[in-house]
């Protein structure tokens, strides 16, 4: 009778173990939508510094305001770095997360292959 609830516990395992398979593949695809999403951000965050950096020279040697001069560049800087550094963590964060749910599929798999060799 053990070994009857084991076995059927085990099928649910083995579905469990496909689904979470099928879950990593879309979890895959997406970590690179994000990275695809990043990069090209990131890209368009360095045209805007360049766009900032000359419009702030233009306004620095115009006599431009010191809120132009002062705030504006610092401002967008510190907005790039921040997302540069929310991207950063966020793949760091997606990549170590797939990387445990491989784990953890694998080590099952391994499991079910036991049961089944000593039953």
């Amino acid at each position: 009778m053990n070994t009857e609830i084991h076995e059927a516990h085990l099928g649910q395992l083995e579905q469990d173990v496909v689904q979470l398979r099928q879950n990593l593949v879309k979890l895959k695809q997406d970590k690179a939508a994000l990275i695809t999403f990043v990069e090209r951000v990131q890209r368009r965050n360095l045209g805007m510094i360049c766009i900032v950096l000359i419009a702030s020279a233009i306004g620095w040697f115009a006599g431009g305001s010191n809120w132009l001069r002062w705030y504006v560049v610092p401002i967008v800087l510190m907005l790039c770095g921040l997302f540069s550094v929310g991207a950063a963590i966020l793949t760091s964060y997606t990549a170590r997360k797939i990387t445990r749910l491989e784990d953890v599929a694998f080590n099952a798999e391994i499991a079910i292959t036991q049961f089944k060799n000593q039953h």
